[in-house]
């Protein structure tokens, strides 16, 4: 059972109360009566005071409430911004991988172009020496050099085939990249 609230006074029943009066020891009525209008008004300011300071609190509490849901938040987002932090680095670190990776293939590729360099030479120098060697026997000097010259041509297709397996084992990153510069040793080979 909740307890009743006993109501209090006023500064308006303050300044109207009346007391009884008495012959013997009484007081003088206009001193009770100033000294009433004195507390009357005293109480009232301070009233006023109570309530404006209840005020204050209650939007003090909201400000408590509004931080709480500011320091809630800026917890989230921190937490948020450590995960994203961490996949960064891990981004960064899978970078310089594929960048490692791209620079090791295009150092393959260079000497494949090399050797394929070296082995053209081979063949002309073969070809050059093939037409400066006086006739075989029964051989005819085209049929020699068609000879040489599908003998060259599966060295390069060879060279070929090579780049084109060791382009299977690139990380997909790379390949899409790395495309372009196969297809031009590709060219030069074949041309």
């Amino acid at each position: 059972m909740a307890e009743k609230k006993k109501a209090r006074l006023t500064p308006v029943d303050i300044k109207n109360a009346k007391f009884k009066t008495t012959i013997i020891g009484g007081l003088k009525k206009s001193d009770v009566e100033t000294f009433l209008e004195k507390v009357a008004q005293d109480y009232g300011e301070i009233l006023k005071e109570n309530k404006e300071l209840e005020n204050t609190l209650t939007q003090m509490r909201i400000k408590v409430l509004e931080a709480d849901e500011i320091k809630t938040d800026y917890e989230k987002i921190k937490d948020k911004n450590l995960i994203l932090e961490g996949e960064t680095e891990a981004l960064r670190r899978e970078n310089q991988q594929l960048r490692s990776k791209l620079s090791e293939y295009e150092d393959l590729v260079e000497a494949l172009k090399l050797e394929n360099a070296e082995k053209e030479a081979i063949i002309d120098e073969l070809k050059r020496q093939l037409e400066n060697t006086p006739k075989i026997q029964n051989e005819n000097p085209s049929e020699i050099i068609e000879i040489a010259r599908k003998t060259a041509l599966k060295i390069k297709q060879k060279t070929i085939d090579d780049i084109e397996k060791a382009f299977e084992s690139f990380p997909e990153p790379l390949k899409v990249k790395i495309k372009p510069i196969i297809e031009r040793a590709k060219k030069e080979l074949l041309s």
